[in-house]
């Protein structure tokens, strides 16, 4: 019960930099930034990142709250809500790869990349959102099994 809280804070903060950083894209707030437009571009895919960091660890710390409370739940609640830290810290990584490649693409220099790098980024990109996704369903399998579990069936052999 001691990770539910920590876990739920950290969700709500990775969601408000989530939010952040949409205000920040859509609103356009250049002004504020005056290296310019890679700076800017730093800055808003850092607030990405961060967020799905914190997200995915908060969600991690519920799930595994929840699911250590409830009983016949022991098959799925490992991989469920592992899974969902898996894709929120590959999202976050492929995020600071992304700053990385927009600094060598905006260089002064002006270097270029591959096709092959943008198509392997938002193939691995898919994957984590698949992975966080799988762990998620995984994850209210469990919960749901378990609170069924929880539930007393009513026998056909007692009156009712």
């Amino acid at each position: 019960m001691t990770r539910i809280l920590p876990g739920i804070i950290l969700a709500l903060i990775g969601a408000g930099l989530d939010g952040s950083g949409v205000a920040w894209s859509y609103f356009g707030i250049p002004f504020l930034v005056t290296d310019g437009f890679q700076n800017y571009i730093r800055i808003q895919i850092g607030l990405y990142a961060a967020a799905g960091l914190f997200t995915s660890v908060g969600i991690y710390l519920i799930l595994t709250a929840i699911l250590r409370i409830l009983p016949r739940a022991s098959r799925w609640a490992t991989p469920g809500p592992l899974l969902v830290l898996i894709g929120g810290l590959l999202g976050t990584f492929l995020s600071l790869v992304e700053l990385a490649l927009i600094a060598v693409t905006l260089s002064p220099s002006g270097g270029t990349l591959p096709e092959w790098v943008g198509e392997a980024e938002i193939a691995v990109r898919i994957a984590a959102q698949l992975a966080g996704a799988l762990g998620m369903v995984l994850s209210l399998v469990a919960i749901v099994r378990g609170a069924l579990a929880r539930m007393a069936y009513p026998s056909p052999t007692l009156p009712a």
